[in-house]
Protein backbone atom coordinates (compact mmCIF):
# COMPACT_ATOMS: atom_id res chain seq x y z
CA UNK A 1 0.00 0.00 0.00
CA UNK A 2 1.28 3.36 -0.60
CA UNK A 3 0.52 6.64 1.35
CA UNK A 4 0.52 9.91 -0.75
CA UNK A 5 0.30 12.93 1.56
CA UNK A 6 0.93 15.70 -0.55
CA UNK A 7 0.03 19.86 -0.45
CA UNK A 8 -3.56 19.13 0.30
CA UNK A 9 -3.22 16.21 2.67
CA UNK A 10 -0.32 18.51 4.65
CA UNK A 11 -2.39 21.51 5.05
CA UNK A 12 -5.65 19.32 6.08
CA UNK A 13 -3.27 17.50 8.82
CA UNK A 14 -2.41 20.76 10.32
CA UNK A 15 -5.57 22.05 10.79
CA UNK A 16 -7.03 18.54 11.84
CA UNK A 17 -3.78 17.88 13.90
CA UNK A 18 -1.71 20.87 14.88
CA UNK A 19 1.26 21.52 17.07
CA UNK A 20 0.43 20.81 20.88
CA UNK A 21 -2.62 19.11 20.33
CA UNK A 22 -3.17 15.69 21.80
CA UNK A 23 -4.99 12.57 21.75
CA UNK A 24 -3.53 11.74 24.72
CA UNK A 25 -0.71 10.13 22.89
CA UNK A 26 1.88 12.80 23.21
CA UNK A 27 1.66 12.38 27.50
CA UNK A 28 1.72 8.84 26.47
CA UNK A 29 4.82 8.60 24.62
CA UNK A 30 6.54 11.20 26.77
CA UNK A 31 5.89 8.84 30.18
CA UNK A 32 7.36 5.48 27.95
CA UNK A 33 10.23 8.36 27.08
CA UNK A 34 11.26 9.71 30.68
CA UNK A 35 14.16 7.21 31.13
CA UNK A 36 15.52 7.18 28.09
CA UNK A 37 18.58 8.28 26.59
CA UNK A 38 20.19 8.57 23.48
CA UNK A 39 18.73 8.55 19.90
CA UNK A 40 14.48 7.89 19.29
CA UNK A 41 13.14 7.38 15.98
CA UNK A 42 9.41 8.44 15.17
CA UNK A 43 8.39 6.99 12.08
CA UNK A 44 5.03 9.01 10.30
CA UNK A 45 6.70 12.27 11.72
CA UNK A 46 4.24 14.15 10.08
CA UNK A 47 4.40 17.94 10.73
CA UNK A 48 5.91 17.13 14.08
CA UNK A 49 2.69 16.79 16.56
CA UNK A 50 4.47 14.36 18.85
CA UNK A 51 8.11 15.26 17.50
CA UNK A 52 8.34 18.85 19.05
CA UNK A 53 7.12 18.14 22.23
CA UNK A 54 9.58 15.38 23.05
CA UNK A 55 12.21 17.82 21.64
CA UNK A 56 11.29 20.43 23.72
CA UNK A 57 11.44 18.35 26.63
CA UNK A 58 15.09 17.35 26.28
CA UNK A 59 15.11 14.33 23.74
CA UNK A 60 16.87 13.45 20.84
CA UNK A 61 14.21 12.62 18.53
CA UNK A 62 14.87 11.81 14.27
CA UNK A 63 12.08 12.01 12.13
CA UNK A 64 10.98 9.42 9.30
CA UNK A 65 8.26 10.46 7.02
CA UNK A 66 7.69 9.38 3.20
CA UNK A 67 6.22 12.85 2.33
CA UNK A 68 8.02 15.36 1.55
CA UNK A 69 5.61 18.42 2.26
CA UNK A 70 4.95 16.92 5.83
CA UNK A 71 8.69 17.00 6.42
CA UNK A 72 9.13 20.42 5.22
CA UNK A 73 6.23 21.66 7.80
CA UNK A 74 7.35 19.88 10.39
CA UNK A 75 10.76 21.70 9.86
CA UNK A 76 9.16 25.07 9.51
CA UNK A 77 7.53 24.31 12.70
CA UNK A 78 11.01 23.32 14.45
CA UNK A 79 12.36 26.24 12.89
CA UNK A 80 9.98 28.77 14.68
CA UNK A 81 10.76 27.18 17.96
CA UNK A 82 14.28 27.12 17.78
CA UNK A 83 14.64 22.92 17.93
CA UNK A 84 17.38 21.24 16.64
CA UNK A 85 16.22 18.46 14.52
CA UNK A 86 17.09 15.64 11.90
CA UNK A 87 14.50 14.58 9.36
CA UNK A 88 14.53 11.82 7.11
CA UNK A 89 12.06 11.15 3.76
CA UNK A 90 12.06 7.38 3.45
CA UNK A 91 10.22 4.54 2.30
CA UNK A 92 8.44 2.83 5.40
CA UNK A 93 7.88 -0.77 4.52
CA UNK A 94 9.90 -3.91 3.73
CA UNK A 95 11.87 -3.75 0.35
CA UNK A 96 11.25 -5.14 -2.61
CA UNK A 97 7.39 -6.00 -1.60
CA UNK A 98 8.35 -8.94 0.75
CA UNK A 99 7.00 -8.77 4.47
CA UNK A 100 8.97 -8.27 7.45
CA UNK A 101 10.59 -11.10 8.82
CA UNK A 102 8.50 -11.67 12.65
CA UNK A 103 11.22 -12.17 15.42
Amino acid sequence: MSWDYGTLATEIYEIDKPIGHSFGDVEYYASLLAGVSGRILEPGVGTGRILIPLLAAGHEVEGLDTSPQMLEVCRQHCRDRGLDRVLHEAVMSASCGQRPTRR
